[in-house]
């Protein structure tokens, strides 16, 4: 109640619902590894330690880096080192972070999704570079928004997008989740590739679509790989939605009992 009090003067709540609009749809869409995966997976969670065909080692220093390099893993890639590239300025130090591909086992699933829809417009959402980097090869014609995107183009992409004119449209979730409107053509799908921890910046990127002015029901196709760090991620972040849902629930109704 305490916590209440001091938030009231700060909070204005304009409401979760959108009228003439239902809630998204959560698909999650669980995908199985290959055997050949799953021991690499497997291996590198419990050892923090994997060796990969070609040679590349990769090393998670300590708890909060493992879960980043199983996180790469299961989206199909993974950075193992930072190649330093020589400068004729001693003073210059220019690091390329190599990268290597394990699955494309989302790509995959991405195809499968985009291809049941018929034609209705898509949305991918990725983190990683080496995610934009697959994803381009699944669909070579994409326009993509994050980052180093410029304002001009990110101003002409969101009006063909709009328009319909985009069959497939790949973001960088923390770039596009503020900020821009997407939500006034046909385009409802919504298909979130690499996971995060952070339920604020999904959140917001899902209501780039599920606004005033969207005409569809919003779908959500959580891609995950079973029994991975995704799988905890996606029940993290609906505990996380459940969580807030709750505070401002709660907070709503002590500002009608204090009036």
């Amino acid at each position: 109640e305490k916590i209440y009090e001091k938030l009231r003067p700060l909070v204005i709540r304009l409401g979760g619902k959108i009228e003439g609009l239902p809630d998204p749809i959560y698909n999650p869409v669980k995908i199985s590894m290959t055997p050949k995966v799953k021991a690499l997976y497997d291996e590198f969670e419990r050892e923090m330690v994997l060796e990969l065909e070609d040679g590349a080692l990769i090393e998670a220093v300590n708890a909060a880096a493992l879960t980043q390099k199983c996180r790469q893993v299961c989206n199909g890639g993974v950075y193992y080192d930072d190649e330093i590239i020589e400068s004729v300025d001693p003073l210059v130090i220019t690091k390329v972070r190599k990268e290597v591909e394990v699955h494309t086992l989302k790509n995959d699933a991405a195809l499968e999704i985009v291809g049941e829809l018929n034609g209705s417009p898509a949305m991918i959402a990725y983190e990683f570079h080496h995610d934009l980097a697959r994803l381009l090869l699944a669909f070579p014609n994409a326009p993509h928004a994050g980052g180093g995107t410029k304002p001009s183009d990110l101003h002409d992409i969101v009006i063909a997008w709009n328009k319909g004119e985009i069959p497939v449209l790949l973001v960088q979730a923390t770039s596009v989740a503020h900020g821009i409107n997407l939500q006034k053509g046909p385009g409802h799908n919504l298909i979130i590739y690499s996971l995060n921890w952070n339920w604020e910046t999904t959140d917001q990127l899902i209501r780039r679509l599920w606004r005033n002015g969207q005409s569809y029901q919003v779908m959500v196709h959580w891609l995950m790989m079973r029994s991975t760090v995704d799988e905890i991620m996606f029940y993290a972040l609906k505990g996380k939605d459940r969580t807030q849902k709750r505070l401002l629930d709660a907070l709503e109704t002590h500002y009608k009992v204090a009036a």
